[in-house]
């Protein structure tokens, strides 16, 4: 017993190269990386510093108290095991580092897409060519050099690694600006109030279903009889461009006109542009109600976004700290890992889904099949007031895992296609319950996708053609298709055009055959503040041959 209490008080003072590593790992994984994430993400994150920075901590004292054990047990078991589980630490934190902050610019954006990973080779590549010069550069130092000597110098550069990612961490912070970074957020909740209520006068609808394209909606039309019924009295805009190929950038643009092309930090932006949309500004002169029925992209802090008729300001908290942490640490392990592990690791990230929301009325969540339930389970309620809603729902975004009748499937089960399917379920019935109710003839409809969809592992950089359909008040005639060459930034006027009531034929001032020149928006998604790319359109806007870059790159502005 004596031996081995001696052993255990000999290893206590071994361990100190043990220790500081353990600091510089649990540093890492639970300060720096959390940190440096949460700060390029705040702007799309519900959630602020105060809600996060406590279990940052927690995670940092349980990786230091974790590691510092661990190097004790290895210590009590022998020297040669201690050193090498120094060695291979020192070589975890040198490559991961590398690997999360330098080797991500290549990285599929996490959004449950699936990606083809043998696209990807070049980076795996690289990131086993990293791994291997470090950790052989370590053996040959080691065999040169006695291992209490290279541990002496790996304990000087863990210390001057931590003072490094502190001063990194600072200057982010300072770059992104104080104020920003320690503000509390609004928590806006985008409740469900006045869900369904409609206008016995006038309504004005924008119905967006996410990730919608339009050419696999031209072919079930073309197919498919029944599903041009839907669209009776619509005009459908074939040819329609999109400006970005992800919701945070393209419903900002087509709620407000505004385009973010990194003049500012995309929050500031945000903050700027909702307040002061033209759009909405026009719908609040003409009286109407406005209703903003969206779960995360409509993003705001400045207290005017109250204003609007479902718009609260709520206590928010998470459901489970644990399943945050979990979420959360995917996110960093995705990015900082090596190549070989990332297929492994499950990218259908969504920290909605653990946000709690406590007060009257419930937050609105953009699920479809949720929204089918409403429609029917609850009638419309009528009002005299003129109503604008704008409703987003889920569409056919990741993961697909819905059939056509909205049977619910394990993701690959079902396809693209299915979820496109689901959606056109929703979009019949939503249609069925205005007419049914007498607020079809008198609304306006717009009836979109936020942007298109891509070829499976081009990172969506060809999600240029979203679904387009527009009616008009008091429309009736079979489904109309357009090839107008119509861009996103012509919204505006449409929308202008529909509140004075014009047909839906009649609301663009490009025409069909014309040639014209289409610019898109493309960010790879990790780094999205940080370069967009323009490119231009001479052709259709799902052509391919006719896309290319323009060579202006948009870079994120330094103060």
């Amino acid at each position: 017993m004596l031996r081995i209490m001696h052993k255990m008080k000999e290893s206590l003072s071994d361990i100190r190269d043990g220790i500081v590593l353990s600091l510089a790992m649990a540093f890492l994984f639970g300060i720096f990386a959390p940190l440096e994430l949460y700060i390029s993400n705040q702007d799309t994150f519900w959630f602020s510093i105060y809600h996060v920075f406590p279990l940052f901590l927690a995670v940092f004292f349980g990786i230091l108290f974790l590691d510092i054990l661990l190097f004790f047990v290895f210590r009590f078991i022998g020297k040669t095991p201690y050193h090498d589980l120094a060695f291979f630490e020192t070589a975890c934190i040198v490559c991961s580092y590398v690997q999360g902050n330098y080797l991500v610019g290549n990285l599929p954006v996490i959004n449950g897409d699936a990606t083809v990973w043998n696209q990807h080779a070049k980076d795996a590549v690289i990131s086993a060519i990293l791994w291997a010069v470090v950790i052989l550069a370590l053996i040959i130092t080691v065999r040169r050099f006695s291992a209490e000597a290279v541990l002496k110098v790996i304990r000087i550069c863990s210390l001057c690694m931590i003072l490094m990612m502190s001063v990194t961490l600072g200057l982010e912070i300072t770059r992104g600006g104080w104020g920003t970074f320690l503000d509390h957020k609004l928590n806006a909740i985008y409740s469900t109030k006045n869900e369904m209520e409609y206008s016995s006068g006038k309504n004005f609808i924008i119905f967006l279903l996410d990730r919608v394209e339009s050419a696999r909606i031209e072919k079930l039309l073309d197919e498919e009889p029944q599903y041009q019924e839907i669209f009776e009295d619509f005009t459908y805009y074939r040819d329609a461009m999109g400006l970005y190929p992800r919701t945070e950038f393209a419903v900002p643009q087509i709620l407000t006109g505004e385009e973010y092309l990194n003049q500012e930090p995309f929050e500031d932006f945000s903050n700027r542009v909702y307040p002061d949309s033209p759009i909405l500004a026009e719908a609040e002169k003409r009286g109407y109600r406005i209703g903003l029925y969206d779960m995360e992209a409509i993003i705001c802090k400045d207290d005017e976004i109250l204003k609007y008729d479902n718009v609260f300001e709520n206590p928010t908290y998470f459901t489970s700290r644990s399943l945050f942490i979990k979420l959360y640490w995917l996110v960093i392990a995705y990015r900082y890992f090596p190549y070989e592990l990332k297929p492994f690791i499950n990218t259908d990230i969504d920290f909605n889904r653990i946000r709690e929301t406590r007060g009257e009325y419930e937050a609105f969540n953009w699920s479809d099949t949720l929204f089918y339930k409403t429609l029917n389970s609850e009638e419309i309620q009528h009002t005299e007031d003129p109503v604008f809603k704008f409703i987003h729902l889920e569409g056919a975004h990741t993961p697909n895992n819905l059939l056509e009748d909205l049977t619910r499937v394990h993701e690959g089960q079902a396809g693209y296609e299915d979820k496109i399917r689901a959606s056109l379920t929703v979009t019949k019935a939503y249609l069925d319950k205005l007419k049914d109710a007498g607020c079809y003839d008198n609304s306006v409809i717009v009836i979109m996708a936020d942007h298109g969809d891509s070829e499976e592992g081009s990172d969506n950089i060809y999600a240029t053609n979203p679904m387009l359909f527009i009616k008009g008040t008091d429309e009736h005639h079979e489904l109309r298709k357009s090839m107008a060459p119509v861009s996103y930034r012509d919204l505006p006027e449409a929308f202008y055009g529909l509140f004075d009531g014009k047909a839906s034929d009649e609301v663009f001032n490009c025409k069909e055959g014309q040639m014209r020149e289409r610019w898109f928006y493309y960010y790879p998604g990790w780094h999205k503040s940080q370069q967009i790319t323009e490119y231009l359109q001479t052709g259709k806007a799902d052509e391919t041959e006719t896309f290319k870059p323009t060579g202006n790159v948009f870079v994120e502005q330094q103060e």
